[in-house]
């Protein structure tokens, strides 16, 4: 069996990664390959299926959040606004934070933590011989650290881009930070012998910048382990939830909640009924849309949960519910949680303005509906409820032989693939 060093975050253990380095490194050996997992520090106990290198660094923001006396699990700029009552997605304080965490986290917050990641990749390259590196972005540090394993040990490196560097359109760094940011990624990326993304419209972004390099697109997947199979009882409440993050004029749940008191206002929807979570990182100015809507007696922020407990929120719910990332010159954004709740076999609700690629999976895998407008939403949420008033139950209709499809193994066997395919090249090019 080959080895491949595995550099990057995991989820859910680490806020912000993506799920490519749990999800392959579990399933890698099914297709040849052995992965060694080098990553940041991770909780106490944590028992993960393949081998593990968690190395130690000092976290600037958490190290300031302590230095101010906030807590170090929550965002920094969501615990100052909250204290001060701002509630608006256009905070006075945007602009300071966004300079001040540009400032402090370039090229990303693991100072300290790459020179210490390198000497061990190198350590563990050189006790089993491993034929590639594989990496996943963010964080940006690990893209630097195979660079260097590629540059100067000469071992094949594929990335994977669950999120993009540079020219992501929910870049939030500012223009000279950007113009930064790129010189380092085509400075970095070069030196990658392979490049995959998690869509179709996302790998055309990637060649925009990178035109030479070789790229493919799979789906991230869902964790197969998780199908809601047996299914698991549902609240007796017509309970909406979202698992997940929000992005103020991104990603934002107005549409969903002025659909619910419009259907509330007419009469069609009882309040005493609903129940709305918003499970994941508090935010300020989401309360403030919450109150818009007049829904803080049914609609709350519950905060952030354990993975587990976030996928028994999921299989219990009546509805799931997903804010799209609204961005016309950006359709080829997943979210995460999309996969993890056609593994919950619940029906879904998408929002947002424009078409992208979740509108056709849900229509490929009949998992639930992509809605536009607040009448739209309102239209789909009365059919939804006059069916849960009916039988007790919002019903799935999904797809289940398309749903199958979308499994980690799928992902870990295209990552299989092209780690055969650059290790291939890289013996015929010396």
């Amino acid at each position: 069996m080959r080895t491949v060093l595995v550099v990057g975050e995991v989820w859910p253990y680490h806020r912000g990664a993506g799920n490519l380095v749990h999800a392959v490194a579990r399933h890698l050996p099914e297709y040849g390959w052995r992965p060694i997992v080098v990553t940041t520090p991770l909780p106490e106990n944590v028992d993960l299926p393949f081998e593990v290198h968690a190395v130690p660094y000092r976290d600037v923001l958490k190290g300031l959040a302590r230095t101010l006396g906030l807590r170090t699990d929550s965002s920094l700029r969501a615990q100052v606004e909250r204290e001060l009552g701002i509630r608006s997605t256009k905070s006075p304080l945007a602009p300071l934070f966004a300079l001040a965490n540009a400032s402090l986290t370039y090229p990303d917050g693991l100072h300290g933590w790459r020179r210490r990641a390198l000497r061990v990749c190198r350590e563990l390259a050189e006790e089993t011989g491993a034929q590639a590196v594989l990496t996943d972005n963010p964080p940006v540090s690990a893209q630097l650290v195979a660079a260097q394993l590629k540059q100067q040990d000469g071992i094949p490196w594929l990335i994977y881009f669950s999120h993009l560097w540079s020219n992501n359109n929910g870049y939030s760094y500012g223009a000279i930070r950007q113009s930064m940011d790129r010189r380092l990624e085509l400075r970095t990326v070069r030196h990658a012998d392979g490049i995959i993304t998690h869509s179709a419209p996302q790998a055309e972004r990637v060649r925009s910048l990178h035109p030479d390099a070789r790229i493919t697109w799979c789906n991230e997947g869902f964790d197969p382990d998780t199908l809601n199979l047996p299914s698991a009882a549902l609240t007796p409440a017509f309970t909406i939830t979202y698992t997940g993050s929000f992005a103020p004029g991104l990603r934002e749940p107005r549409t969903l909640l002025l659909a619910l008191a419009k259907l509330i206002e007419s009469g069609e929807l009882n309040p005493d009924r609903l129940a709305v979570r918003f499970v994941g990182p508090p935010q300020p100015w989401v309360d403030g849309q919450i109150a818009e809507a007049g829904l803080q007696r049914v609609a709350r922020q519950e905060g952030i949960v354990p993975f587990a407990r976030a996928i028994e929120l999921q299989r219990e719910s009546q509805v799931l519910y997903n804010p799209k990332w609204d961005d016309p010159q950006d359709p080829g954004i997943y979210s995460g949680k999309l996969f993890e709740y056609m593994a919950a076999l619940r029906p879904v609700l998408a929002t947002g303005l424009y078409p992208d690629v979740v509108d056709a999976l849900l229509a490929e895998t009949r998992v639930g509906y992509c809605t536009r407008t607040v009448d739209e939403t309102a239209a789909v949420l009365g059919i939804m409820y006059l069916s849960y008033e009916k039988d007790g139950q919002v019903p799935f209709t999904g797809d289940f032989a398309r749903i199958r499809r979308y499994s980690h193994r799928g992902l870990a066997e295209h990552v299989a693939t092209r780690l055969e395919d650059v290790a291939t090249r890289s013996r015929v090019s010396r």
